[in-house]
């Protein structure tokens, strides 16, 4: 396959000065090592490919489907025509951008480097058929991200809402249906006591970690036979919390 240089498919530019009026805008401001904040106003159009330009971070890769704003601390690409944006973007993912660093004291990458780059000769409709492909993979990785962050975020407020706040204990308390499956709503007290660190649910207990866990040094590791031999009591390390005689 013939090489062509980089610049065949994308003009290259310097991005502006972060705007004055950043804030909680509509359009993303990307920096050397992507999104940085938001503003008001963008300087580039969808479809933008974010190369590091200047610090530890000069050679990452970022792409943004909308239009966006890029600062002097980044290099701007657009495609030209007979290319595709998206494609462009995996292709110069593919490449060490990092090995083009130059400077003696703070590292940069500028646009003469980046354009003594070879890439694969493509026709459009190869590009086009190759974005799609890694796009949509990419798509449904992000969509399992957010969903991942929102199913994380209701944990959270499950886990506050029936052990910090106590809100099944306190609805039993007031009369009211705890919203539970009654098998879990059986699990919960229906009464609250005074404790040294505020209320807390009838017949629960106060301690600290350090009394009920074995604690783990440096430097020194728990066999299987002292584990059995200390019964139900959790042993804690770096990863999870491991109970001995449960799967």
């Amino acid at each position: 396959m013939r090489l062509v240089p980089v610049d065949t498919y994308l003009n290259f530019g310097n991005g502006k000065k972060r705007p004055a009026d950043e804030g909680n805008g509509t359009f993303k401001v990307f920096g050397s090592n992507g999104v940085i904040g938001h503003c008001d106003e963008f300087n580039n159009p969808a479809g933008t490919i974010i190369i590091g330009r200047v610090g530890s971070y000069c050679g990452s890769v970022h792409y943004s489907p909308r239009q966006c704003w890029v600062t002097d601390n980044a290099i701007k690409g657009t495609a030209k025509t007979g290319a595709d944006a998206r494609y462009c973007y995996y292709l110069l993912l593919t490449r060490d951008l990092h090995s083009l660093r130059g400077g003696s004291g703070q590292p940069l990458i500028n646009q003469t480097s980046l354009k003594s780059l070879e890439v694969p000769e493509r026709s459009l409709s190869d590009q086009r058929a190759i974005a799609h492909i890694l796009g949509t993979l990419d798509d449904k990785i992000e969509l399992n991200q957010k969903m991942n962050q929102t199913l994380e975020e209701i944990a959270k407020a499950i886990f506050k809402s029936w052990f910090v706040d106590f809100d099944p204990v306190r609805a039993k308390t007031e009369g009211r249906p705890t919203g539970l499956p009654p098998e879990i709503s059986d699990l919960f007290p229906g009464e609250l006591v005074d404790s040294e660190i505020g209320e807390i649910p009838k017949g629960w207990g106060v301690f600290k970690v350090k009394d009920e866990a074995i604690r783990l040094k440096v430097g020194k590791l728990y066999s299987n036979k002292t584990v059995e031999e200390e019964g139900s009591i959790p042993v804690l390390g770096s990863g999870p919390i491991d109970f001995p005689g449960m799967a």
